[in-house]
């Protein structure tokens, strides 16, 4: 999933050192278990449509990456929707990071029309 949702970005950037298209499910899972890492799925009724990681940096920081939507269910919100229950679930953090490409507008729009 995690692949399709990042294949248009890799194919038009081709930054295959940083692209999380470019990992492996090995790596993918060694993320998953860090104790230090929560992941959630982002649902459309009863369907998976893309997820988000938070990686806890300490007390009061933490780092989304990667947050991704499924290609057929970009652009109707989800995403926006996913980031406003990040900011509600973690009230008591005072600093998110994450980076994006800059030349993405529409990526660059939706984190900072948040408090992310």
């Amino acid at each position: 999933m995690q692949r399709i949702a990042f294949y248009d970005i890799l194919t038009r950037y081709r930054d295959y050192d940083t692209n999380p298209a470019c990992e492996t499910v090995e790596v993918i899972q060694n993320k998953f278990r860090q104790p230090f890492t929560k992941y959630y799925f982002i649902m459309k009724d009863e369907e998976i449509i893309g997820a988000v990681r938070i990686v806890e940096i300490d007390k009061s920081t933490r780092r989304i990456s990667p947050l991704f939507i499924l290609p057929q269910f970009q652009n109707y919100g989800y995403a926006q929707l996913a980031m406003k229950c990040i900011e509600e679930a973690y009230k008591n953090i005072s600093c998110f990071t994450l980076d994006t490409i800059k030349q993405e507008k529409k990526l660059c729009y939706l984190y900072e029309k948040t408090r992310i």
